[in-house]
């Protein structure tokens, strides 16, 4: 769902430091893509600290169709699904209100938050549209991630971890995305075991990750069979 750019609800759709004027800027980036433009609007209005917020939900429809599927932009893609069906956040403080996503509850008084003017608070009546993009995030988070695991490239830690985070995190692997970020931060398998031992529900997840992705990042791959052996 690509809502109008002009629909009244964006004075309403908040991100971590109140209501951006994100039509303004995908409007911007339509005309024409501006990566500098584009990741203030990434990490800096739509995510934060793991946090989502109602606008990034808006806005991510918008991005899907108009940003580059490059493997940088395809990383807050895939860090935006792993955020979105974190187990984290289940109340207002500190994650927000979360609902199926983190981030957007449907539930209006779980927006009314008393940082934001009342007038900028949504409304019951707003829940509907809300419900809209909570849907088509379902629809398309699949494939979001499919085209993240094709973009994972053989010679970038750090981006192969990101993209492939957010497809094992949402196959259901969370402790293995968890255990990948580690890895990517040059953690030694011992340490990433103790901190996030492999989970039996989420063995076949990485192992077939690491069949999915072996031929994109032979050291990926690896180290998920390293981490289910720990596990066997």
């Amino acid at each position: 769902m690509k809502l109008p750019l002009n629909h009244p609800i964006w004075s309403r759709l908040y991100g971590p430091y109140g209501v951006p004027d994100v039509p303004e800027t995908l409007a911007e980036l339509e005309a024409q893509w501006d990566v500098e433009v584009a990741y203030r609007l990434f990490w800096g209005e739509l995510h934060h600290q793991y946090d989502l917020y109602p606008v990034t939900f808006a806005a991510l429809p918008w991005l899907w169709e108009i940003a580059p599927h490059s493997p940088d932009v395809l990383c807050f893609f895939s860090h935006v699904v792993r955020c979105a069906v974190a187990p984290w956040g289940t109340g207002p403080v500190g994650a927000g209100p979360r609902g199926k996503y983190r981030g957007l509850s449907l539930k209006s008084g779980d927006h009314a938050c008393p940082w934001l003017p009342v007038t900028a608070r949504l409304t019951s009546a707003d829940m509907k549209i809300l419900k809209a993009l909570q849907d088509w995030f379902t629809v398309n988070s699949q494939q979001i991630c499919d085209a993240c695991v094709e973009a994972i490239p053989q010679d970038d830690r750090a981006v192969a971890a990101m993209l492939a985070s957010g497809h094992v995190a949402l196959a259901g692997g969370r402790t293995t995305a968890k255990a990948i970020e580690m890895w990517s931060n040059e953690h030694e398998i011992a340490e990433i075991i103790d901190f996030c031992p492999p989970v039996d529900a989420e063995i076949e997840i990485a192992r077939q990750t690491s069949k999915l992705i072996g031929a994109r990042n032979t050291e990926l791959a690896k180290f998920l069979d390293d981490y289910i052996r720990f596990r066997s």
